[in-house]
């Protein structure tokens, strides 16, 4: 992804996450000050903000199960990177670099940024000889040959990613991601890159579900509750005569009115559950990413309605957390 702002995080943040163990971002935009504002359930984020200038930058999203340890992180006004090392339990580590270089740069500064990436890989193999490595990122204009013929790494983006142009790169040894190879997903929302998808090389446990309980509110239910709370004799309420005991008895009840007519039930939700989601968000995506495969061109309008949606859903989260349970109590 190109650049990072709050209309594309709610789009990442309505994507199910469950099966996604990390999500690479180049030139976030993010700052200092700002970042704590993209942070994700299940995820913590790692970040590289560029420095004496507006832009650039490189974050890492990665699951909070997953063992990881901050390798390195370089912030610059030429070039942003962050390194993770990944340990899992039954294969050898892995090194994730993210990686945002600037277009139009000075020689100095292109070899520079070749040396920062050829250094940094050097120095995780000599502390994990076995590590595996995967290094991505948007390279823009920068001669990526160079890693090739000095490592022992393979490119497997095979397509463009931004027109015609290839800017957006996965260097890797892995075999795992060389024989998947990667898929081309639509970009998010009016971002002119594309977003990659590589298959995940190590195994993922089974995305962890939690139990939660919810009251059964449908509008006839809340038409029954409406009418039983307007039919109740308050009368006994009045006889009481410490205030305490009149609250005691109005919230049993009322309780007991609700536990009849909205029964409380548990239900079981995995913990990676998209934030931002309904039907229609879910079957906007979709179409989206099919038009996006065919090429044609409806997938823009499809992202424009996925955005309006989105911030419907939004507006409706935030109102029934804020107002429609005090506006709720007023009409009953």
């Amino acid at each position: 992804m190109r650049s990072l702002n709050l209309e594309k995080f709610h789009e990442l943040n309505s994507l199910p996450l469950s099966n996604c163990g990390l999500i690479l971002l180049t030139e976030t935009w993010l700052t200092n000050q700002n970042e704590h504002l993209y942070a994700m359930n299940g995820f913590t984020m790692y970040t590289s903000n560029r420095t004496k200038r507006v832009g650039g930058g490189a974050a890492i999203y990665i699951r909070n199960e997953l063992s990881v340890e901050v390798f390195a992180k370089h912030e610059s006004k030429h070039m942003s990177s962050v390194w993770l090392i990944l340990h899992c339990k039954n294969s050898a580590p892995v090194l994730y670099g993210n990686i945002y270089h600037p277009p139009n740069t000075t020689k100095q500064h292109q070899e520079s940024t070749i040396d920062h990436i050829v250094t940094t890989i050097s120095q995780a193999i000599q502390k994990y000889p076995n590590a595996k490595i995967c290094v991505a990122g948007d390279f823009n204009d920068l001669d990526t040959s160079i890693l090739t013929d000095l490592l022992p790494l393979t490119q497997i983006v095979d397509f463009p990613t931004r027109g015609s142009s290839k800017l957006d790169l996965v260097f890797t040894d892995c075999s795992e991601y060389i024989a998947a190879g990667c898929t081309k997903e639509a970009p998010i929302q009016r971002n002119d890159h594309c977003a990659i998808s590589v298959p995940c090389a190590t195994r993922l446990h089974t995305p962890k579900y939690t139990t939660i309980t919810k009251w059964d509110i449908t509008p006839a239910s809340k038409i029954a509750l409406s009418k039983a709370l307007e039919n109740t004799d308050w009368t006994p309420i009045y006889r009481e005569s410490s205030p305490d005991s009149k609250a005691e008895m109005l919230q049993n009840t009322v309780q007991a009115l609700v536990d009849r007519h909205c029964p409380a039930r548990q239900v079981r939700v995995p913990v990676g559950k998209p934030a931002v989601t309904s039907k229609l968000i879910r079957k906007l995506r979709r179409a989206k990413q099919r038009a996006f495969n065919r090429g044609n061109p409806a997938w823009k309008v499809l992202s424009e309605l996925l955005k309006i949606q989105m911030k419907n859903e939004l507006l409706k989260m935030s109102d029934n957390k804020i107002n429609n349970v005090v506006k709720g109590s007023k009409q009953w």
